[in-house]
């Protein structure tokens, strides 16, 4: 294989790349950056249900006493 086929084969992966590969990266990060927003409200969610189920033992224990 001479130096003009390799140079070629470089060039047609190197399109691939940019084609498939990085759109399909930016996607996938997408994705990530959707899931992280999710976590993040799950987690003041969570956070929330805590602070309720905290309240209500306090209550609990002063009608108990």
């Amino acid at each position: 294989m001479n130096k003009k086929d390799k140079d070629e084969m470089v060039a047609v992966v190197a399109a691939g790349i940019d084609k498939v590969v990085i759109p399909q990266l930016e996607k996938i990060d997408d994705k990530i950056e959707k899931t992280h927003d999710r976590l993040e409200t799950i987690e003041v969610d969570v956070s929330e249900i805590k602070d309720t189920v905290e309240r209500i033992s306090k209550l609990e224990i002063a009608a108990a006493n």
